[in-house]
């Protein structure tokens, strides 16, 4: 089993990477490494994030089995007891960028 400083080294190298194919897919300056944003864009701030499991996930399984062929499926997150200006949005990164013309 690997220490944990190995550990850590191995899970900052996955994160870089992510980070990297991320902002190249979409058109932004990856910059992030010690803090502040993980890429820089003229519209976004995008903070970069990869996980073996998403509770997300399912929710976007569930809009894209509940969506007809002419829309494009959304998910929008509430937590109770918060603003709904605050909720969360996901959609996929495909529609995300034929709507952004990427």
């Amino acid at each position: 089993m690997a220490d944990k400083a190995e550990q850590a080294r191995k899970n900052r190298r996955s994160g870089k990477r992510v980070q990297k194919r991320i902002n190249e897919g979409i058109g932004a300056k990856n910059v992030g490494l010690w803090g502040g944003e993980d890429g820089e864009h003229p519209i976004f701030s995008i903070e970069a994030k990869g996980r073996e499991k998403f509770v997300g996930t399912e929710f976007m399984a569930q809009a894209d089995a509940n969506c007809p062929k002419d829309k494009i499926p959304l998910v929008i997150v509430h937590l109770k007891g918060t603003s709904y200006n605050k909720d969360i949005v996901m959609i996929r990164i495909t529609h995300f960028k034929e709507l952004m013309k990427i």
